[in-house]
């Protein structure tokens, strides 16, 4: 890989909060981390406010399109729709995902019988 590459999968995963920069002090370098608690959360949160923001410019276009009757109209309503749709799966995706992370970690945490 190309140090551009890295550095540009660096810092997209800095936005989404998936690595943490520090600097190293007496340095001009940067340390870089995973954060302490679930940084995927963060990720996922970040993703689900891009769908909403998806949405909206969406349905604020259906207007410019033309209106919901015509063909582009119904295109652009359909992906405001789409994405409304993916938002509200995303959120309950998390909250399952909350329950069955709680089971494992209760069933790891259960002592065994030998």
């Amino acid at each position: 890989m190309s140090p551009a590459a890295i550095s540009n999968s660096v810092r997209y995963l800095a936005n989404i909060g998936m690595v943490v920069r520090e600097p190293v002090q007496g340095s001009r370098a940067d340390r870089y981390r995973l954060p302490i608690d679930h940084p995927w959360y963060g990720a996922t949160t970040a993703k689900n406010a891009l769908l909403k923001q998806l949405s909206d410019l969406a349905a604020d276009g259906v207007d410019a399109a033309g209106g919901a009757e015509t063909g582009p109209g119904r295109r652009v309503a359909e992906m405001a729709d789409f994405f409304d749709f993916a938002q509200a799966e995303l959120a309950q995706v998390v909250g399952r995902w909350m329950k069955v992370k709680d089971e494992r970690l209760a069933e790891r945490l259960r002592p065994t019988s030998s």
